[in-house]
């Protein structure tokens, strides 16, 4: 878990460390996008701020997420009641990534790799009622490296903002395919 949050800072210093180096005057285009996303490295949804580490709307940057999953299950005892459980995971999906383009063109090609933070189960049900303890057969938290296959549209000189494409997950030797598609706005 301390890792996490170390990579996690690593990457949010990184960004602003990168920001500070380039000149509020120059209208290089968007470099900065806040975007919700559906699929894609958050899995179901997830909110996102992308960001270039250039002088322009093309070429290093990364991005980073934050996404909730919520699910009912049924369990049933042993005296045949079911019941039912609310399982909740949150995400923080972390991508490095590079925009092809021209400069300053608002069709954009991004590639982009990372991993996807899954939190360990919880159960809401049991969070209201005080049973903790109740974590029997609980996996814990798992990471899952991801990539990304973008097309992106965007204002030339900042405003709205979408992007589809394809974004799997790798994990335990699997490859499970995702797509992604997201609006916004750059800035």
């Amino acid at each position: 878990m301390k890792t996490l949050f170390l990579t996690i800072a690593v990457f949010i210093s990184g960004i602003a460390f990168a920001q500070k180096s380039i000149p509020k005057n120059d209208a290089a285009g968007s470099r900065r996008i806040f975007f919700g996303e559906l699929g894609g490295p958050g899995v179901i949804f997830s909110v996102n701020f992308d960001s270039r580490f250039t002088k322009s709307n093309t070429g290093f940057g990364g991005r980073v997420g934050l996404g909730f999953l919520t699910r009912e299950e049924t369990i049933t005892s042993n005296s045949g009641f079911n019941t039912y459980r609310q399982r909740s995971i949150v995400t923080i999906p972390l991508q490095l990534n590079y925009v092809f383009g021209k400069p300053n063109s608002s069709h954009l090609i991004e590639v982009g790799g990372g991993a996807t933070f899954f939190g360990k189960k919880l159960s809401l049900y049991d969070f209201f009622h005080g049973d903790f303890n109740n974590t029997a057969n609980e996996p814990e938290s798992i990471v899952a490296a991801t990539a990304s296959f973008m097309y992106r549209k965007i204002a030339k000189n900042g405003g709205f903002f979408w992007h589809g494409g394809f974004t799997p997950f790798f994990m335990n030797g699997y490859i499970q395919p995702m797509v992604a598609a997201g609006i916004g706005y750059g800035f």
